[in-house]
Parts: structure tokens; sequence; C-alpha cells
């Protein structure tokens, strides 16, 4: 009797008395289906983080090397005397081992000489296939940029081709020098996918005293 007056007070009330469940099947089917979906929204959320670090790693690479390329430009118009060979006045100096000279500079002030190399990376520091340093007088080279490519910038987009004593420079860093004064700057960088980035500029150095 209690029971009956419970189920007539729950059907006044609108209230069903659910007595069926979940069967086993049911369970594993739906959590199949929650795996796979889940599943499917991670796979295309890892790419679209993937393909936004790859997009960020180029815009990275793009600015370093258009950084570069206008550093290396403003000490060139700082310079006096530019040359793609070590000049025979620099007589303290040599090419350390495993570089290659590409441009060298004679400012005023002290010091007065600056040097530009390339060298192959293997990638553990810096990323490779190439390295641009920077070497001030006495000093050490210094890294001033990585990801340089192993190709001559020849790309047509621009054209890295230059009147004047080209310097020997073919990977990634070419310079060419017209009437000492007149240089065009040519830098190849190493993008995602084998891609290249090339970037040019042409600039005159100050006149000697």
């Amino acid at each position: 009797m209690k029971v009956s007056m419970k189920n007539y007070f729950l059907k006044r009330l609108g209230i069903q008395k659910n007595t069926a469940g979940f069967t086993l099947i049911e369970l594993l089917v739906a959590m199949a289906i929650s795996t796979i979906v889940i599943g499917v929204a991670g796979f295309g959320l890892i790419t679209i983080l993937d393909r936004n670090n790859k997009a960020e790693a180029e815009t990275l690479r793009r600015t370093n090397l258009n950084r570069a390329l206008d550093f290396i430009a403003d000490e060139v118009r700082e310079s006096e005397s530019v040359s793609t060979t070590l000049p025979a006045a620099w007589t303290s100096w040599t090419v350390p081992t495993g570089y290659t000279g590409v441009l060298f500079l004679t400012k005023p002030g002290t010091p007065t000489q600056v040097a530009y190399y390339t060298r192959s990376s293997s990638g553990v520091v810096w990323q490779g296939p190439q390295v641009i340093y920077r070497k001030n007088g006495s000093d050490d080279p210094q890294a001033l940029v990585d990801g340089v490519a192993s190709a001559s910038p020849t790309s047509s987009t621009p054209p890295c081709t230059g009147s004047g004593t080209a310097s020997l420079g073919t990977v990634g860093f070419k310079v060419f020098v017209s009437n000492s004064r007149s240089v065009k700057v040519c830098l190849l960088g190493k993008l995602q996918d084998s891609g290249t980035y090339p970037v040019e500029t042409t600039v005159f150095a100050r006149s000697a005293p």
C-alpha cells in the first residue's frame, strides 16, 4: 500500500520512475565514439599548433636576417675602406681555421678593423647550415646571425649579382665591392621545408679622410 501511494504521488507530480539503465554495450559504444571525437580534435589541434610554430619560426628567421643585413649595411656606411679579401695592411690578422672571410672593413676610431666570416654549423648551438660571424679588433669572432643557407645567394628574387670584386663567400653571404665604396650585400636565409629567403642592399662607404 505504501509503495502504491508513493507511485501515485509521483505520478501526480509528473515524476516518472525510471527503472531503465545503460547496458554494457551502450557504454562501450559511447566510450568508443567519445575516443574517436577526442582523437580527431586532438590531431587537429596539434596540426594547427605545429603550423603556427613553423610560421613563427620563419617570421623570426626573416626578422633576424633583415636585422643582420641592416647591421652590416650600417657598418659599411661607417667604414673608410671595404675589401672582400684580407687587406695587406692587416699584418696581425689571419682568418681563423674553419672560417671563410667575406668582408673586411676599416673604420675610424678604435678598433679600426672589423671582419665578417661564414662558418658551417651542426645546429647544436646555432641553427645551420651556416652562421655569419663578426670579429671586432682583437676580439674573438661572435655569431651575428644563424640559419644561413648553404647555397650562393643568386636567387632571381632578387638577383644577387653586381659589378666589382666579389667576395669569396658563396654560402648564404656574398658581397660585391666596386671602387672600394659601393658595396652590395646579399644574404640567403634557410627557412622551414627547404625554403630560402633572400635579402640584399646596396650601400656606400664613407670617403677616407
